[in-house]
Parts: structure tokens; sequence; C-alpha cells
């Protein structure tokens, strides 16, 4: 297997007790994040990533949004875009190398109380007008964090 994943190593498990490790007492919710959602992965090769992805995790790939590979899986998704389909996601991105560990979508209970959380600390985050807080790479150790609101 080694070699078919130039985006680095991948780990797949599934969790067979969630209720024993998600229970309320062992997350931390100062910032109101309660999960990972996605993951974004800037390759030169989106839709090549995306089949041996889904070929390993037995998925299927897809299109996604700006992407041009998508693999969904029971509780998020992995998207691959090229340099330019991650600028169309967040705008002003710009991956320091190929492949690149370009983004992860976050999950708030309270965007407005996360966000007061991320500026009190002096994070670097930029928001839209109904759009999510960004969290700039140089502040998330190299990766943008995209954050949305619960729906």
């Amino acid at each position: 297997m080694f070699g078919t994943f130039p985006e680095g190593r991948l780990q797949v498990l599934t969790h067979h007790t969630p209720d024993h490790m998600w229970q309320e007492r062992y997350i931390a919710c100062d910032n109101h994040v309660e999960g990972l959602t996605d993951v974004v992965i800037c390759v030169e090769d989106p839709a090549a990533s995306a089949r041996a992805l889904a070929g390993l995790t037995r998925r299927q790939s897809t299109d996604g949004r700006a992407t041009d590979g998508r693999v969904e899986f029971d509780r998020g998704r992995v998207d691959y875009a090229t340099p330019e389909g991650l600028a169309a996601l967040i705008p002003g991105a710009v991956p320091l190398d190929l492949p690149f560990m370009a983004a992860g979508g976050l999950l708030s209970r309270d965007i407005v109380k996360t966000t007061a959380f991320m500026k009190a600390r002096g994070v670097k985050i930029s928001e839209g007008a109904d759009g999510p807080v960004i969290v700039d790479a140089a502040d998330g150790l190299g990766c943008y964090l995209v954050i949305r609101g619960v729906s």
C-alpha cells in the first residue's frame, strides 16, 4: 500500500463504542466546537486521489462543490481539490506545497460564542455575512479551519 496515497498515511477505523467516548464530561466546551465534519486535501489530481481513497474504504467517489473529488463517510467526508478549487472554497487560501492538508470543517453549537472565543485569544479569523468563520492557516497549525454553526 505504500506509495498509493501521496497525500500521506491514512488511518481507517470504525469506532464501536462512541457512546462511551463522546460523553459531555470528556469534551472541552469553551470554544463550543463539537465535531469535525470534513477535510479538504489539495492535490494535483483530485479525482485520482478520491478514487484511491474510495477503493480503500469501499465507498464511492463523486465530484464535490468546487472540488474534483469527494468521498462520503457515515460521519463526514474527504474532499480533494486543486489549488484553484481550494481558492474557490476558501478565498485567499494558498497551498504551501502539494499535497497539502488544506482545511478542516468544524461544527459549532454556538457560532457567536465560538467567534468570541477565537477573537479573545487573538486568533486570525474571517467572517462572512452568512458564511462560516474561517481560521487562517497561520493560526490553524498550517491548516485552514472552516467553522459552521449548527443549522
